[in-house]
């Protein structure tokens, strides 16, 4: 290609992202907020979906909610009215969020999860209580923690407390309590005190801990929806069910020539503020992707792959 044809290409579009800036600077300092605590207009990458949600600028979800009713879009945007989530919608809705990172940035998916053990990966281990109880009675210890196996369990969490003598049952469980453990064991515990004698044994709890722990040191948050969550070497832990789907609707992405064709040449996350020269209010958009040819991208999962049932979804 000549050099005055790819000119005539460039100068063909908008050329976006030679404006675009990183959302944060080397100081981690926002880009996109001035001296005055004011959004500036511009072109941000890898702007936090939870920092860009809390931006006060409006967005076509919440403009199209407001033309739905004033009072659904109270209730969505206003209220402090929070709705459980079942099980399932949760699931639903984290597959359809991991689904959404692997095809957008899947460079970084593995630095942000990991696939958490299900029972059904290990269909040969012990899974129940009353299982682990008779294989504890069958290696020769007792199905439930007498004194000795206490005070080894606090000898093992708080090794500094070898040298002290405890007499009875309700001291070791009183030092238990004080150093942030439970005064009975847990079903951890058991599987512990199991393998201790029986090393071939293979219990799930013990297998799933092990296989968190290899990820790094256990540290606890919350999440987006306020739930606790627990992150080991700063990764989440993914239900294994959750895991494979979002793997799943990864690969029917990744086989159709048509979605790969959208999702190349261009970057993920792009987010852009402009203010309406109409209204004066300040407007905000977060593409999925944005190509360099000034198509935009987004990636949604959907109940039916049927064109005319996705047509009607969106």
């Amino acid at each position: 290609m000549s050099a005055t044809a790819q000119l005539e290409i460039n100068n063909h579009y908008s050329d976006w992202v030679k404006r675009a800036l990183p959302a944060y600077d080397a100081a981690n300092e926002p880009n996109f907020i001035d001296k005055n605590g004011e959004i500036i207009e511009g072109i941000y990458l890898d702007l936090p979906n939870d920092v860009y949600h809390s931006l006060p600028a409006y967005s076509s979800s919440q403009l199209k909610k407001f033309f739905e009713s004033p009072a659904h879009y109270y209730r969505e945007y206003l209220s402090n009215e929070n709705r459980k989530r079942t099980l399932q919608t949760k699931r639903t809705f984290d597959t359809g969020t991991l689904a959404h990172e692997l095809c957008l940035e899947p460079e970084q998916f593995y630095n942000r999860y990991f696939r958490d053990l299900m029972p059904s990966d290990l269909p040969d281990a012990i899974h129940t209580l009353d299982d682990l109880n008779t294989a504890l009675k069958k290696a020769g210890q007792p199905a439930a923690e007498g004194k000795k196996e206490r005070l080894a369990r606090l000898h093992r969490l708080v090794p500094e407390t070898k040298d002290n003598q405890y007499k009875t049952i309700a001291a070791i469980e009183e030092a238990l309590f004080e150093n942030g453990f439970p005064k009975t064991e847990t079903k951890l515990d058991k599987a512990r005190r199991l393998m201790s004698v029986d090393p071939n044994a293979q219990v799930f709890d013990f297998l799933q801990h092990a296989n968190r722990a290899k990820q790094g040191e256990e540290t606890t948050g919350i999440n987006e929806h306020g739930d606790r969550i627990s992150i080991f070497g700063g990764k989440l832990p993914i239900d294994g069910l959750v895991w494979d789907d979002a793997f799943r609707a990864f690969d029917t992405v990744r086989s159709n020539v048509e979605a790969c064709g959208h999702l190349s040449y261009g970057l993920p996350e792009v987010a852009m503020f402009v203010r309406c020269p109409s209204t004066k209010l300040l407007l905000k958009a977060k593409f999925d992707w944005l190509s360099f040819y000034d198509t935009a991208t987004d990636v949604k999962t959907t109940l039916s792959a049927s064109p005319d049932k996705f047509r009607q979804k969106i």
